[in-house]
């Protein structure tokens, strides 16, 4: 089979699609096409909203879908809120525990790097460090 292309086709010789195509018939065609698949589209609202979301949810998952395309389908068919919608809880404070263990570490690695340098710690850090020590001591008992 014959695979040469036609100037200004948009596929081979033995494709189905008309392959001569203006600048104003590819609009058109473009349109007809987004025409088309908005049919389909509202065609999968007639599913109950669990199985358009389990199906929606399979085309993400394959990347079929764009997450951008899932809102835009789930808008459609009235349930958008059922995909990446959910509302998380405002962004809150690191736990005292993990900034402790953090700023531990950091107090730990300032002061391996003055005494690399034969500087003099400074006694602010080491209070500070003793002090979550003492604290992480009495949480853990």
């Amino acid at each position: 089979m014959s695979r040469e292309l036609k100037r200004g086709c948009c596929a081979c010789v033995d494709c189905h699609f008309a392959c001569d195509l203006e600048s104003n018939d590819k609009e058109d065609i473009l349109e007809q096409r987004c025409s088309n698949y908005r049919t389909v589209i509202r065609s999968m609202c007639n599913y109950n909203d669990h199985k358009l979301t389990d199906l929606v949810g399979e085309y993400l998952e394959k990347h079929i879908l764009t997450a951008n395309d899932a809102r835009y389908i789930m808008g459609l068919c009235n349930i958008e809120d059922s995909v990446g919608n959910v509302k998380k809880p405002p962004l809150g404070v690191m736990p005292r525990d993990v900034w402790d263990r953090k700023r531990q570490e950091e107090l730990s690695e300032a002061m391996c790097r003055y005494i690399a340098v034969d500087k003099k710690i400074p006694k602010e850090w080491l209070e500070e460090y003793i002090e979550i020590s003492n604290r992480q001591e009495k949480e853990n008992e």
